[in-house]
């Protein structure tokens, strides 16, 4: 195997080898020695298969620009992510090119393998400069607007996309030989979708907030997990991270009553890197007591898998939700939104600053709304359901 060396007066690793009965240096560009290791091996491996191209950069750069079925060859080859990102972002690449190309939802590994080669297929016959422009961008986004996605869904889209062609990428595929198209730069620098306009929590109805209420009230004997997915939104304005990772250590007793502590542990840090307790109601406290020492508050059973309880409390949740907040595009978020608005309508920002772990009170003003008209009974940190 080639040994990565730094030479006399050099930063960066180097590989020395003997080509053509000749002894050759080739800069590996990297101080990081694993970094190092790991594109010697890759070396190692061209020169075995006889592929010479990234010793010669000039003449690479001379040569015309790879197609898109090349560069996302080399990526899937090169990548060290996550194999189901890889395939995703390799999907969306293709959904920029053709728009018309789509993927459902809960599509199986098998159908998103097939896609991926359905894909590498199409995109081998597209220059990258014919498609990796501004317009491609621009087509995506209104084609995305047309069948009323989201604009953070759309942005989504292009970020996946995007990251087959990030700084490091590009520097692998020049080293493989494969020219970059300049329209390139356009790709990566045109605009998003501004989701930023308005920030202000719009309150939900009181009569379909009411129909909410009642259906979570009644999945308290039909589907006691979902009940407690929806309740700790709805009562502690937790976010759907802090359910996944929420413990029956979590359940604690204070001076005031029976608390929810929201703790920075096993893997989990909250958004705002600080934990907090929240008081919570006696019903929802004797349930979560029922969970046993150790086990996550809600699908406790060891036979869940990590994947099972993503779906549950992320997608399945929001099903529900949505039933009855028809339009509401952030589905069991608003019901985290609902609890901070009303807090800080009925007790103050400080509260709902608090409630919510944000940072600062300023996050909490630009964000929640504060002319609520609801009654005003309310223990601090707790939202009666």
């Amino acid at each position: 195997m080639l040994k990565p060396f730094i030479p006399a007066g050099r930063s960066n690793y180097y590989i020395r080898f003997t080509l053509d009965g000749r002894e050759a240096f080739k800069s590996l560009n990297t101080r990081n020695r694993a970094e190092a290791l790991e594109r010697a091996k890759t070396a190692e491996a061209k020169i075995m298969a006889g592929d010479t191209r990234w010793l010669h950069p000039r003449a690479a750069a001379n040569a015309a620009p790879a197609t898109l079925g090349e560069i996302v060859t080399a990526y899937e080859s090169w990548s060290r992510g996550n194999e189901r990102a890889r395939k995703n972002n390799v999907l969306q690449l293709l959904r920029i090119v053709s728009p018309d190309t789509s993927m459902p939802k809960n599509a199986s590994k098998a159908d998103r393998t097939d896609a991926a080669c359905n894909a590498r297929r199409t995109l081998a016959l597209a220059k990258s400069s014919e498609v990796c422009d501004a317009a491609s961008i621009a087509t995506h986004i209104t084609a995305g607007l047309d069948q009323k996605r989201s604009g953070s869904s759309i942005n989504s889209d292009i970020r996946q996309a995007r990251a087959i062609f990030s700084k490091k990428a590009q520097r692998h595929y020049s080293q493989m030989g494969l020219k970059m198209p300049k329209t390139l730069a356009e790709f990566l620098a045109a605009d998003l979708v501004d989701c930023h306009d308005d920030h202000t929590y719009v309150p939900i109805p009181r009569p379909q907030l009411a129909a909410l209420d009642k259906e979570i009230a009644s999945l308290k004997g039909a589907n006691l997990e979902m009940w407690k997915t929806l309740s700790l939104v709805r009562r502690c304005a937790l976010r759907n991270s802090e359910i996944f990772a929420a413990r029956r250590e979590w359940l604690i007793e204070t001076d005031a009553g029976p608390a929810l502590a929201v703790r920075n542990a096993d893997g989990f840090a909250s958004k705002n890197g600080q934990g907090a307790e929240i008081l919570i109601d006696a019903e929802l406290a004797a349930v979560l007591s029922d969970v046993p020492a150790g086990k996550f508050l809600v699908l406790p059973g060891e036979e869940v898998t990590k994947t099972a309880r993503a779906n549950f409390i992320n997608r399945a949740s929001n099903r529900v939700v949505r039933k009855y907040l028809p339009g509401r595009v952030k589905g069991i978020y608003e019901l985290r939104k609902e609890a901070g608005s009303w807090v800080a309508t009925h007790v103050g920002l400080y509260a709902a600053q608090q409630l919510l772990r944000h940072k600062s009170q300023r996050v909490t003003e630009s964000n929640y709304a504060t002319s609520l008209n609801r009654p005003t009974a309310i223990v601090p940190g707790v939202i009666p359901a």
